[in-house]
């Protein structure tokens, strides 16, 4: 019980530093960021590697 509320909490920090990071990039539009977020958020798994993987900037990775 403990890991898996452990992990549902690392997991959530995960989603709203991401989230937050998102909305503080400078090189991204007001467009972009909001799609970036939505696909976080609707598919939190894929969405996070797939964009730590692709859209950050090479020297956050």
């Amino acid at each position: 019980m403990w890991i898996y509320i452990l992990c549902s909490v690392a997991w959530a920090i995960l989603v709203v530093l991401s989230v937050v990071q998102i909305i503080r990039r400078t090189d991204l539009t007001e467009f972009a960021k909001r799609v970036w977020i939505v696909i976080i958020l609707i598919a939190p798994v894929v969405g996070l590697l797939i964009y730590y993987f692709t859209a950050t900037p090479k020297k956050l990775v």
